[in-house]
């Protein structure tokens, strides 16, 4: 659904009649994303009008974005795409911790800045909670999240050494993260007891699911973008 805020603006909705943990995925893989510092549109809890005072995830449209068809042009063209390697590489190694099967090119945003173009990162509908989660034991399967990733890496070298940033800032997040974002979700879009049990593992096992991440990401099971950085 599309929507007009009471702020004047355009927003992308999610209800839970989407997918029952759709509209906390979404909310968490989104602020997730933006606290170490990936771009992602604006986000907001909205309420819908009616009477029922039904609460959704909403997601701020971005002026200014190419079209899906212009920016998945931009994506296959080796010159134009270099600006955004290590972006991608960003967005890779979060897809894998947040197991985000769906990344696929009409993902990944492109807009038209004062600096230029910039991407963003948009739609965990198939990530996170909606993918039973905590997952604790990568590696990930052939989904639309590694195809993209072999396609792109054949057209530009990934900078392996952006896919550790990412695990390190990750990492580095409070263990009360979780916690903190969760309660800003309306209950109805998580059962006590699932929202227990996710803070529980961001707490205690969030680390290694990093360190086996880290593992395959040096050993080849993720990557055909390390023979890249070797012949470069």
């Amino acid at each position: 659904m599309i929507g007009v805020g009471d702020d004047g603006l355009v927003y992308i909705l999610k209800r839970v009649q989407d997918g029952a943990l759709v509209p906390v995925s979404e909310y968490v893989c989104t602020r997730m994303a933006a606290a170490i510092g990936l771009a992602v549109p604006t986000c907001e809890i909205a309420e819908l009008p009616g009477e029922e005072h039904e609460l959704c995830f909403a997601s701020r449209e971005e002026y200014g974005a190419m079209t899906q068809r212009d920016a998945a042009a931009l994506l296959l063209n080796a010159q134009q795409l270099r600006p955004f390697a290590d972006k991608l590489m960003q967005w890779y190694a979060f897809d894998l911790f947040a197991a985000n099967v769906d990344r696929h090119v009409g993902n990944f945003l492109i807009r038209h800045s004062m600096v230029g173009a910039v991407m963003l990162g948009m739609d965990f509908s198939h990530a996170l909670l909606t993918q039973g989660w905590p997952r604790t034991l990568p590696p990930m399967g052939p989904c639309n999240t590694t195809a993209v990733q072999r396609t792109l890496s054949r057209v530009v070298p990934y900078p392996a050494e952006d896919a550790a940033r990412v695990m390190n800032r990750l990492a580095e997040a409070p263990a009360d993260w979780l916690d903190e974002c969760l309660r800003t979700v309306p209950a109805g879009w998580i059962n006590d007891k699932l929202r227990a049990d996710v803070c529980r593992w961001w707490r205690h096992g969030r680390q290694r699911r990093l360190r086996l991440l880290r593992s395959h990401l040096t050993n080849g099971r993720y990557l055909q973008l390390f023979p890249h950085s070797r012949r470069a």
